[in-house]
């Protein structure tokens, strides 16, 4: 036998067992964004006894890095169609076929009931919590029912409403104290994918906690989520993911109180000594760059005195990511971080690294 023959009788050897091989290994990457073979799941809305109601809403909200769109879900009576196969999903918003998906959320309302949304999970993909991924992909409602949904399969559930009640946020100091006059937005949350992780949702509620730090919402069976309508000096203690301005919550169940806590940033008068080997260290510009920023995050904040003494006093190092010095040019002779304070509470000295002339 020439090597040549031994060669294609290998290959052929090779095909013949291949096909053992289950052929989702081929054709589902875990990072495929829906199933290659049509998978349906028939959603069923019922109130809390288990009666039929009537849906006034079936959208999912489809997302890719950086902006997604609502579709609506086929309606068959009272009954709505999730699809989970790339044509569909495709056919719904052709951006989906021109990029990696992101989760998708279903939304579903029914008069007199609190909406519910649900999360979407496709093949292979991170899920919150350091939950590691999975092959199939699943739908996550609140309370942790997490239904898996196998390529090619038809199916069927329930999805259950409860009357819709009121809820409250409220907003508190460390100390406990009820925290008056904070400005806050309520969204129902779809997500966060945008490059600066803004808000993808719809307004609930917007508006300034009263004397005992509340704001009343929407009753939502899902995520919302709750973001400062202000940039002040102040986050949330435990904030959520991405944004330490804003918090996700699921107001279901009890208590009707969702009760948040914030941290003010402590304020503390920054003095630097500048000394500089090129010369006067007077006039220069002291530049900061803010922590939690989505935008134009660095700006001049104070110049050097005749000695090279810069003084802020309205001053919060917890906002500070980094500190910077330019000349009267723009041309930056110094970054670094927030000194600390020694105990005898003089101000540091910094020395600027030497320039060739």
């Amino acid at each position: 036998m020439t090597p040549k023959m031994f060669l294609r009788i290998l290959v052929l050897a090779t095909a013949i067992v291949l096909p053992s091989v289950s052929s989702s290994s081929f054709f589902q990457n875990p990072q495929t964004d829906g199933y290659r073979r049509q998978t349906s799941v028939t959603l069923i809305p019922r109130g809390p006894n288990g009666q039929l109601v009537s849906l006034t809403r079936a959208d999912i909200y489809l997302d890719v890095w950086n902006g997604g769109q609502l579709a609506p879900l086929p309606r068959n009576g009272q009954a709505a169609t999730l699809r989970l196969d790339q044509d569909w999903l495709c056919s719904a918003w052709t951006e989906l076929c021109k990029n990696h998906m992101e989760p998708a959320r279903i939304v579903l309302q029914a008069e007199g009931y609190a909406p519910i949304t649900a999360i979407i999970y496709w093949p292979g993909q991170t899920r919150p919590g350091d939950r590691p991924p999975v092959a199939s992909a699943g739908i996550e409602l609140s309370g942790g029912r997490d239904i898996r949904i196998e390529e090619g399969s038809t199916r069927s559930i329930d999805i259950t409403f409860h009357q819709a009640s009121s809820r409250l946020v409220r907003i508190v100091e460390e100390n406990g104290n009820p925290a008056a006059g904070i400005l806050l937005d309520v969204l129902l949350y779809f997500a966060a994918t945008s490059h600066v992780g803004g808000i993808e949702g719809e307004s609930l509620a917007s508006g300034k906690t009263d004397a005992n730090g509340q704001l009343t919402i929407p009753d939502v069976d899902g995520e919302v989520a709750v973001e400062f309508g202000e940039r002040n000096r102040y986050v949330f203690q435990s904030p959520d993911r991405v944004s330490r301005f804003r918090k996700l919550i699921t107001p279901t169940g009890t208590p009707a109180v969702t009760t948040l806590v914030l941290h003010r940033f402590l304020k503390q008068s920054l003095d630097i000594h500048f000394v500089n080997r090129n010369g006067s260290a007077s006039g220069l510009i002291l530049g900061t760059c803010l922590k939690f920023c989505s935008g134009a995050c660095c700006g001049d904040e104070a110049t050097t005195d005749a000695t090279g003494h810069v003084h802020v006093e309205d001053f919060y190092p917890e906002e500070i990511d980094s500190l910077y010095l330019t000349d009267k040019s723009g041309s930056v002779l110094w970054r670094g971080n927030v000194p600390r304070v020694g105990i005898s509470g003089n101000a540091p000295t910094i020395t600027l690294p030497a320039t060739s002339r």
